[in-house]
């Protein structure tokens, strides 16, 4: 309650309830301060650094705040700088990565290059993702482990949001924006591979592998857009600023034109953002 609402209800005067009220608020932290205060895990994970790196830079794209993509960039920039020893990505300091880091820092890089055009980021992205498959790829049947080694007597492989979206469902989808952004069709054969590999097992698990069912979307609907502009031109802003589901971004040599494709068919380049604008709010 206000202190206006206690006074009328209690009789006190305002003055000596905004007294009590400061002099009880000092006791009781007095008192807190007395108990073990608890555990503030300050750990720098890869992981779930990388998923807020990519939440940023979505925020960014929607609301075109510069310091949240600075903020982001300078999350990933710490990220490679704290958590990498040689070629070795960690999960933490002194601790190896598992396929969860990978595939969020992996997003990051991808969303990174996609807001700025840094060739930079798609590079460590694709390098990344080329160990992922080293160190993760289950070559019997397809789809990744979640740990590079036997953990308690077994080598998991999940499809399940638990509760964040699966590793597994991730790095198909990066598997595809690579495919997209790359041209390596490597990278789409492993996406369909682990699509097949977990499609039995879905089939009866729901909303529980969401993101399985948003990657195999993403198969099939997946919209490249390709930039051939600046980073920082009125059409890459524009392309930026209107997401759609499934999408890639591609950024090649400035000639003043953006290229959709869609299902693996190239649509006419287009020229003038108030077009481009129309077209991505129903490229279908």
């Amino acid at each position: 309650m206000e202190p206006q609402e206690i006074s009328a209800k209690t009789g006190i005067g305002l003055m000596r309830v905004a007294g009590l009220t400061v002099t009880g608020r000092k006791k009781l932290l007095e008192e807190r301060t007395r108990r073990k205060a608890p555990l503030v895990d300050r750990t720098f994970y890869t992981s779930v650094n990388g998923m807020f790196a990519s939440s940023y830079l979505h925020a960014f794209r929607v609301l075109g705040h510069e310091a949240i993509r600075h903020f982001a960039l300078k999350s990933i920039e710490r990220i490679l700088q704290d958590n990498v020893a040689g070629d070795e990505l960690l999960h933490c300091e002194g601790v190896k990565a598992v396929l969860d880091d990978y595939v969020h820092i992996i997003g990051a890089l991808l969303s990174a290059y996609e807001v700025t055009g840094g060739s930079f980021y798609l590079e460590r992205a694709g390098n990344l993702m080329e160990l992922c498959i080293r160190k993760f790829w289950d070559r019997d049947s397809g789809g990744f482990f979640d740990t590079e080694t036997v953990v308690l007597g077994a080598k998991n492989k999940t499809i399940e949001d638990i509760p964040h979206p699966s590793a597994n469902a991730l790095g198909i989808m990066q598997l595809l924006k690579l495919y997209h952004m790359t041209g390596k069709d490597a990278y789409d054969k492993y996406a369909e591979t682990a699509l097949r590999a977990f499609s039995g097992r879905v089939q009866d698990m729901g909303i529980h592998a969401g993101y399985y069912f948003c990657s195999l979307d993403a198969y099939y609907h997946m919209l490249r857009l390709s930039l051939e502009v600046s980073p920082e031109s009125e059409l890459a802003v524009t392309a930026i600023s209107l997401l759609n589901p499934y999408e890639s971004l591609i950024y090649g040599e400035d000639k003043g034109l953006v290229t959709p494709c869609l299902n693996g068919v190239c649509l006419e380049p287009l020229s003038r953002a108030e077009v481009l604008r129309g077209f991505l709010r129903n490229p279908r």
